[in-house]
C-alpha cells in the first residue's frame, strides 16, 4: 500500500486522485511544521516552494474546473506569507479565499499563476494578468530578490494572455 491507498485504486490514477494525494502530503508536511515551528530542526520540515510549485503545475496543467481558483488560493497564501502576514491564526481565518502557505512565492509560482490566466481567455484574465506582472515587478524592485526577477517566460506569457483577450494596447506596454 501507498500511504493508505491501494496500488490498484485507480482513483489514485486519475488527475484528481494524484492532486488530492499530492495535497495530502503536502498538508502533512505543512501540520508536522506548525508543530515544530519553534524547535531546534523546524527548517527540517518547512515546506519548501518547489513544492508548491509541484502541486499549483499541477493544478493548472489539469486544467479542470475550478482548478484556476484553487491555484490562486495557494498563490494567495504563498503572497501572504511573504508579506510577513501569516501567523498560526492565519490558518483558520482565512479558509475560502486563501490556502494558507509556509512559503514565498518565487518566479516559477507567478509564471504558473500566469499560465493559467493565459489558458483561460478573457478581458479579466488579461487584466489579472497584467496586474500580477505589475505586482511581481514591484515586488522585485522593493525587494531586489532575484527568486522573484521576472524572466522571458513572465513576459511572453503575459503578451499571450493579454493578446488572446483583445489587450494589444496593453501588450504593447508591458515593457
Amino acid at each position: 500500500s501507498l500511504n493508505g491507498t491501494k496500488p490498484f485504486d485507480e482513483s489514485f490514477y486519475t488527475v484528481s486522485g494524484c492532486l488530492e494525494k499530492m495535497e495530502e502530503i503536502l498538508s502533512k508536511a505543512e501540520d508536522e511544521y506548525t508543530k515544530n515551528m519553534f524547535g531546534p530542526e523546524k527548517e527540517r520540515y518547512k515546506p519548501h516552494v518547489d513544492w508548491y510549485n509541484h502541486i499549483l503545475g499541477a493544478l493548472i496543467r489539469s486544467n479542470t474546473e475550478g482548478t484556476l481558483s484553487k491555484a490562486k488560493m495557494i498563490f494567495r497564501g504563498m503572497e501572504e506569507f511573504q508579506n510577513n502576514s501569516h501567523d498560526e491564526n492565519s490558518r483558520s481565518n482565512n479558509q475560502g479565499a486563501i490556502r494558507p502557505c509556509w512559503s514565498s512565492p518565487d518566479t516559477v509560482s507567478y509564471n504558473t499563476i500566469l499560465f493559467g490566466l493565459s489558458q483561460n481567455p478573457g478581458i479579466v484574465q488579461g487584466k489579472e494578468a497584467g496586474e500580477l506582472l505589475q505586482k511581481m515587478n514591484e515586488n522585485y524592485g522593493r525587494s531586489n530578490n532575484p527568486s522573484i526577477r521576472p524572466d522571458d517566460v513572465t513576459y511572453g506569457v503575459v503578451l499571450n494572455a493579454l493578446a488572446q483577450s483583445g489587450m494589444a494596447p496593453a501588450a504593447e506596454n508591458i515593457f
